[in-house]
């Protein structure tokens, strides 16, 4: 189950940043790239963002989590995390449903991760999204924009 969670509650915020560090530090590994701004956060900021976010929780304990912004026609994906622990159950296209059901009166979703990223990129790509375009950081990190639209 999906659902609505209140990231400024600090235990949630705490819940969310232990989630957070675990999946980003295994996209960090896929990549080759230590230096994702996700492994930077603090519970603070977490309980000051102004994203939305949607949670799953498996065994009493937050399994995965997204988080999203809407901004007049788009919906921007913040944030797709899964503990690995729960990798490969259908965590995160759970979570990419409920975002595109959040989704429903924008043009289109958006979302970005790094090229090397190849299981993300997988699971954007199954729920319909394009390559938008790339932004190349550094000699070590591209990141991939990836879009799909929902209203035309």
């Amino acid at each position: 189950m999906i659902n609505l969670i209140n990231h400024r509650d600090e235990q949630t915020a705490a819940e969310l940043l232990a989630l957070q560090m675990a999946s980003y530090q295994v996209e960090a590994d896929i990549i080759g790239y230590n230096d994702l701004p996700p492994l930077r956060e603090n519970i603070r900021d977490i309980m000051e963002s102004k994203e939305i976010y949607l949670g799953c929780s498996k065994e009493g304990r937050l399994a995965g989590a997204a988080a999203f912004e809407i901004e007049k026609v788009t919906l921007t994906v913040c944030k797709m995390m899964v503990h690995p622990q729960y990798f490969n159950q259908g965590i995160a296209s759970r979570l990419m449903e409920a975002i595109v059901e959040q989704g429903r009166q924008v043009m289109n979703i958006a979302v970005s991760t790094g090229a090397a990223n190849e299981p993300a990129i997988r699971l954007y790509r199954k729920h319909g999204f394009e390559e938008s375009g790339k932004t190349v950081i550094d000699d070590k990190l591209t990141i991939i924009h990836l879009i799909k639209v929902i209203n035309t």
